[in-house]
């Protein structure tokens, strides 16, 4: 349901032409007959019409302004609020205005005669709707009688203050969780809206969002589901989309925000890179910034076996040879161990083991991560399984010695 909402105040209420949008509305003492006067002529009049009033306002302007909205053949609905300064007064105000909000509600919201807390008070209300009852904001509107030129006074639409509001949050979101999926929900949200408004052109703030939204869900994607082969080209692609955001300035006046980008911006470079070591150990720290425990343990199991296959020429990305190398680790940890010998292996696989024991360190934090990655995967269904806090402290000791030994590798390496 659309509805109008408005604030009715007890100032002067002087007659002026209100203009918006190109279109000037009659003259009238009341923005709320502007308003719907202006909506009326494209046939857009809200389902219901709610004024806020004090009782000293009601006393004063109520019989007034409804007489004028009844000439639209507009019937509002007064309801009170106290306008006390008090807090209990206030949190009573901010439960009145909520209760007129349902469900799935679009909503126009004008502040004109808004008083002292009330612009603060609407806007914390509509932040609160918007979650909890999912309404959408049309617009938010100011009758601006100061700024009247000509007897024509400008009606401004502030809607650009909530956007901004979204912006804020979802990049933030964005950045702490490496998800984008509010970022997606607000981009849907507004392409919605314009299509109800029958707008055409989306505001290059939409257009610059959806870009980063979808080349970000499918970074997270990749990550999420251990692509490792897909990480590098879509973090380039994901990094191009935020350098746009920056290029474009959705929001010029507020580039401070842009300030959140910075690390993102370094660690996908990194990944996006293309050397293959540094890849892989930067994509388990992104893991670890952003809880990504599981796949964490993931990468850098993967990225031990990579980097060998790098320095022993195997191909990385050959099931059959990958997993010939990962067997000849396995094998040589188990003479390192004493488990084994290497007498029992062919000359040429003895001189692969051999290149290998020389990182015995290495190798054994292999093994504590590769034991503790079978454990998760398996959801802990095995004798002596770990206890759910030992995962964080695993990685947090045994990636410090991994990264310091396949940074050393990198130097033997073939082909990176």
């Amino acid at each position: 349901m659309r509805k109008f909402l408005s604030f009715l105040g007890t100032g002067k209420y002087d007659p002026v032409y209100y203009s918006m949008d190109g279109k000037l509305s009659s003259e009238t003492g009341f923005v709320q007959r502007a308003l719907l006067e202006l909506w009326q002529k494209q046939n857009e009049i809200p389902d219901r019409v709610i004024i806020f009033v004090t009782d000293q306002a009601y006393k004063e302007y109520w019989e007034k302004l409804r007489a004028e909205l009844e000439v639209l053949g507009v019937t509002p609905e007064d309801v009170r609020i106290s306008g006390v300064g008090r807090e209990d007064a206030l949190w009573a105000d901010f439960g009145i205005i909520l209760d007129c909000l349902d469900k799935g509600d679009e909503i126009d919201f004008d502040i004109t005669y808004s008083f002292r807390y009330q612009p603060i008070l609407a806007m914390l209300v509509i932040h609160l709707a918007r979650v909890v009852k999912e309404i959408r904001i049309r617009g938010i509107y100011y009758g601006n009688y100061v700024e009247r030129v000509n007897g024509v006074a400008p009606i401004l639409n502030l809607i650009n203050f909530v956007d901004m509001q979204d912006w804020i949050t979802n990049v933030y979101a964005f950045v702490k969780s490496g998800r984008a999926e509010s970022l997606s929900k607000w981009v849907k949200e507004k392409k919605d809206m314009m299509a109800r408004k029958k707008q055409s052109s989306p505001p290059p703030r939409v257009i610059v969002a959806e870009r980063l939204a979808n080349k970000w869900n499918q970074l997270a994607e990749n990550l999420q589901t251990c692509r490792g082969l897909e990480i590098s080209r879509s973090a380039k692609e994901a990094l191009a989309a935020l350098q746009q955001v920056r290029k474009e300035e959705p929001y010029p006046a507020f580039n401070p925000l842009y300030a959140l980008f910075d690390g993102v911006e370094g660690r996908l470079k990194k990944m996006a890179a293309g050397d293959h070591i540094e890849e892989g150990l930067e994509t388990v720290q992104w893991c670890l910034k952003h809880g990504l425990i599981q796949q964490a343990y993931t990468f850098l199991r993967e990225t031990v076996i990579t980097t060998f296959c790098l320095t022993e020429g195997y191909d990385y990305r050959n099931k059959d040879e990958r997993e010939e190398l990962n067997e000849l680790i396995r094998d040589t940890i188990k003479v390192i161990q004493g488990r084994s010998s290497l007498d029992n292996f062919q000359e040429e696989q003895q001189n692969v083991m051999r290149r290998l024991m020389e990182h015995a360190e290495l190798l054994m934090a292999f093994q504590r991560v590769s034991d503790l990655r079978n454990d998760i995967n398996h959801a802990g269904y095995r004798e002596n399984y770990s206890k759910s806090d030992k995962f964080l402290e695993g990685l947090k000791r045994d990636y410090p010695i991994i990264a310091y030994h396949l940074r050393q590798l990198r130097q033997k390496v073939k082909q990176v």
